[in-house]
């Protein structure tokens, strides 16, 4: 919207600081209600404009994950059987021994990969009935070395048995509190 034209001689007059006569004085009420009213409307536009980006990027988010999905369902990964891929999650967890809290098992790293890979690791008892913590990895304070590991590795594990080892130090009694009911439990 474009403001009225204003006479010439208005604005020289308001440049030049001289008073503003009755004659005039319309045509800059007018000026002022149309300036006010164009920048209501561009306030207005403005917040249209800001709700309708706010649209296309979620949009753009959700295109992005979906190409995201199209292009992993490609990947040549997704043409093993799972038959396949439970033989290779077993290979890389013949160690079984967890390693420093930094690290965490590699049972649990394939479930970190992807969404398939989480689900078919979770439903291999293979994978879960065997563990095997060394020295001072056995920390009860986290999960994936300790207490709660071991419970997650019962229920993973049915309906085979859970085998667990455990080789502590001769010391390991004085820094653990869970070594002596564990040393009373396990043979």
């Amino acid at each position: 919207m474009l403001l009225p034209p204003v006479k010439l001689d208005v604005c020289e007059m308001l440049r030049s600081g001289q008073t503003v006569n009755s004659a005039v004085t319309p045509s800059i009420l007018a000026g002022i209600f149309a300036s006010e009213s164009e920048i209501k409307d561009l306030g207005h536009d403005i917040s249209r404009l800001g709700a309708l980006i706010n649209q296309k990027k979620v949009r753009i988010a959700t295109a992005k994950a979906t190409l995201l999905e199209y292009r992993s369902a490609m990947a040549p990964i997704r043409t093993l059987p799972p038959e396949l891929l439970l033989h290779i999650f077993t290979l890389a967890n013949e160690d079984r021994v967890l390693l420093p809290s930094s690290f965490l098992s590699s049972r649990i790293r394939v479930g970190h990969v992807c969404k398939a890979w989480r689900s078919l690791s979770r439903a291999s008892p293979s994978l879960w009935n065997d563990t095997s913590f060394a020295g001072n990895h056995w920390r009860p304070d986290l999960g994936h070395c300790g207490p709660k590991y071991i419970e997650q590795s019962l229920v993973l594990s049915c309906p085979r048995p859970l085998y667990i080892s455990f080789a502590f130090p001769a010391s390991y009694y004085l820094i653990d509190p869970h070594y002596p009911i564990i040393s009373s439990t396990v043979t």
